[in-house]
């Protein structure tokens, strides 16, 4: 019974280690993954690299710091968590075939591999070549066991530190930096800082940037590459040494690439959200006569490397290439006020929620949105030609005192304080003087048209920058632009069809008019007899519902007979129902000029031109005579025929 229980017990023991070495073959040898590991460690011969994961991103923390290759790290990693596990040799194994780890290539491995995460720290060795099936030796230190594994391993291991370093030079991108210095050997300065969503020019001068350009900086900036490590200050041990000479002589070492702060061909600082200190680039010398690259360094980095010399084109920019063209900032669609001046004339147009565009002043009408629009379009999208020289102060020679006038555009209404009114707290005196320089932004002078120039001069008020502004694009601007007749809406009729009750129409000396009746039908009233001309009535109401003028010719004229309308032979008049139960009557006068009539509604003090196809539909008879269709000719019985012309002597 006892020898039975020993044979069982051995027997069941036996088959858990088979069971658990079938379950370990085919499976992976190392139980983390890749994401779940925070340092990695890789020796062989006399490289050896340790890596960390800080806040996601992996560095190289020796034999130097540095940042490391995320691809290439990715890479390493993946094959190490894949490392499949083909056979599995144990200690009482290789006892029983009489083999050593040396046989396997584990005593003086070939290899070393370190990886952690938070469960723990794994090492493994790497052995030489299984005879068969393309496989290596390997071995975890805290396994007795031998395992045969693919040789993937071996692809990945890196000859040399630089296969596992970043090459980027500078980590950032446009979105993340808030600020940019460029700082070029001959003395030339140049600071752009972010506010808010813009990027303003602080030295040497205050101006708006042109983003596209500043896109193309930042991005060649941080697409540079290390091209080749020339030397690391940290890489070799007998190199410590020479680190602390450079650092208490940084040019004795930097001297010879060109790379001393007071000797560098050009430097760059980026400061990117998240990072306190910014990252300070300095680019030196040529790399040699007939080369494409020049020797480069950051600061608080004990390394020389060369980079592409084409980044010292691109840095080159002049500061009026940076700066933005665009004279205003603000975007046509968010325009709620224009103002316009000329010597003592002055016009304002403001947007209204309900309303749309409104002239302001002189007079108070409803402006054309359209006529706006595209004016507020022309002023926004005025652009510089250059960029004029500042020591030229004399503002009179250059047409700008006085100016041919001024043109203001802002978001918003500007409130004027009360003249005279002492305010009773010093945040009042605050908030006046804040309205006070609001009203003044945007506020552009426009020179005189000099004779035989392509440009004029124009200049924001409270601002030295003088900038050239092509004729052809502002010269119709600066034509006649406080005339509110240009602005005012030519919308003459906007009525809804189902008010007009009645239409009458005279011409030749002689008056038809049409009424709805009880059911709302047409019908002829005067002359009663006829009957009304459908197509006509419904042309005319059609015409009416939104009724525009060709153009706007003038305001109050004194002399109404000159266009035919002290007393007009041709009116139309429509009576209205519902609220507005009033009648409104259309006059027209002569020709104007060979496209329209002139007219006016009667009341108002514009005068306007119709086109002459309006004309002619609003002027057609409302009614035709009872006499049958096949009657035709001039005039039967004083009653005019259907047919006939009845505007030959429409005043023209």
């Amino acid at each position: 019974m006892v020898v039975c229980i020993l044979a069982c017990l051995i027997w069941f023991v036996r088959r858990l280690e088979s069971t658990g070495d079938r379950k370990r073959q085919g499976g992976r040898i190392l139980q983390a993954t890749a994401e779940e590991i925070n340092y990695f460690m890789i020796e062989r011969g006399n490289l050896r690299v340790d890596c960390a994961r800080k806040d996601g991103t992996w560095f190289i923390v020796k034999p130097l710091e540095a940042w490391a290759n995320e691809a290439e790290m990715d890479r390493i990693l993946s094959v190490l968590e894949a490392m499949p596990c083909q056979e599995i040799i144990t200690a009482a194994q290789r006892r029983q075939r009489e083999l050593t780890l040396d046989d396997y290539g584990l005593l003086e491995a070939q290899a070393r591999f370190v990886v952690s995460n938070r469960f723990g720290c794994t090492e493994m060795l790497v052995g030489c070549d299984a005879p068969l099936g393309n496989l290596l030796y390997v071995k975890l230190t805290a396994s007795d066991d031998v395992i045969a594994t693919s040789r993937d391993i071996m692809d990945v291991i890196p000859d040399k530190i630089e296969d596992l370093r970043d090459r980027t030079v500078l980590h950032g991108d446009e979105v993340r930096t808030s600020r940019l210095e460029i700082q070029r050997a001959d003395g030339g300065f140049i600071q752009l800082i972010r506010t808010g969503t813009e990027w303003l020019m602080q030295q040497p001068i205050v101006a708006r940037v042109d983003m596209a350009k500043l896109s193309q900086v930042l991005n060649a900036l941080y697409s540079l590459e290390v091209q080749e490590f020339v030397w690391d200050a940290k890489k070799e041990p007998a190199d410590a040494e020479r680190a602390i000479e450079v650092g208490k002589h940084p040019g004795a070492r930097l001297e010879p690439y060109q790379l001393a702060e007071d000797e560098a061909v050009m430097r760059t600082t980026t400061w990117v959200n998240g990072y306190e200190v910014g990252k300070e680039l300095f680019l030196g010398k040529q790399v040699g006569e007939n080369t494409d690259k020049i020797y480069a360094r950051c600061r608080d980095i004990n390394s020389i490397f060369t980079v592409k010399k084409d980044i010292l084109d691109v840095l080159s920019i002049s500061v009026n290439d940076l700066r933005d063209k665009n004279l205003f900032s603000i975007k046509p669609e968010n325009v709620n006020y224009v103002c316009f001046q000329k010597g003592d004339h002055k016009l304002v147009l403001r947007k209204k929620d309900v309303e749309g565009w409104v002239i302001m002043e002189p007079v108070q009408w409803k402006a054309d949105d359209q006529v706006v629009l595209e004016v507020v379009e022309s002023v926004t999208r005025l652009r510089v030609e250059s960029f004029a020289d500042g020591s030229q102060t004399n503002l009179a020679e250059l047409g700008l005192d006085p100016p041919a006038c001024m043109v203001q555009v802002l978001d918003s209404y500007p409130e004027t304080a009360g003249e005279g009114a002492q305010p009773e707290k010093d945040t009042d005196a605050l908030a006046a003087k804040e309205k006070k320089e609001k009203n003044k932004q945007n506020r552009l002078r426009i020179g005189t048209f000099p004779e035989g120039r392509k440009t004029v001069f124009v200049m924001f008020e409270d601002e030295s920058c003088l900038f050239e502004v092509s004729t052809a694009v502002i010269g119709s601007l600066a034509a006649n632009p406080t005339d509110p007749l240009v602005y005012r809406d030519r919308t003459m009729f906007a009525l809804r069809p189902e008010n007009v009750k009645s239409i009458s129409l005279f011409k030749n000396g002689k008056e038809q008019t049409v009424a709805r009746d009880v059911s709302r039908k047409w019908i002829a009233v005067f002359p009663a007899t006829n009957q009304v001309d459908q197509e006509v009535v419904d042309d005319i109401i059609f015409a009416v519902s939104n009724m525009r003028a060709l153009r706007i010719e003038s305001h109050n004229p004194e002399n109404l007979a000159a266009l035919g309308l002290d007393h007009s032979k041709v009116a139309l008049t429509l009576g209205l129902s519902g609220e507005k139960g009033i009648q409104k009557t259309l006059m027209m006068g002569f020709r104007s000029k060979t496209d329209g009539i002139y007219a006016m509604v009667q009341g108002l003090d514009v005068v306007f031109s119709l086109e002459n196809a309006l004309v002619d539909l609003l002027t057609r008879d409302l009614t035709k005579s009872p006499v049958p269709s096949e009657v035709s000719g001039p005039a039967v019985g004083g009653i005019i025929a259907p047919g006939a012309r009845q505007d030959q002597n429409l005043p023209r």
